[in-house]
């Protein structure tokens, strides 16, 4: 028994680490980026959008009278999201 689950174990390994490295079965590969330059546009993008909340925070806290605004008419806003993902598949 011990010697027919080392084998399966052996086998299901390349099948494993396979779909890993070359993105098939898992979130984390290397294969999910077909080159270089994907690599880079992906770290731009991560980039600019941490910049961007970055910025939103310190405008966020140098104008609370914003902040409060917002709060203040949370009700409407939602009610205008929920009429455009009714109008939009959300």
């Amino acid at each position: 028994m011990r010697a027919f689950v080392i084998s399966l174990l052996l086998i299901a390994a390349p099948i494993y680490f396979g779909a890993t490295l070359f993105g098939n079965g898992s979130g984390l590969s290397i294969g999910g980026f077909s080159s270089l330059s994907d690599v880079r546009q992906q770290i731009g993008a991560s980039d600019f959008a941490r910049d961007a909340l970055i910025e939103a925070r310190d405008y966020a806290a140098t104008h609370p009278g914003l902040v409060e605004a917002v709060k203040s008419h949370r009700a409407e806003l939602q009610e205008l999201r929920s009429r455009v993902c009714a109008a939009v598949t959300c």
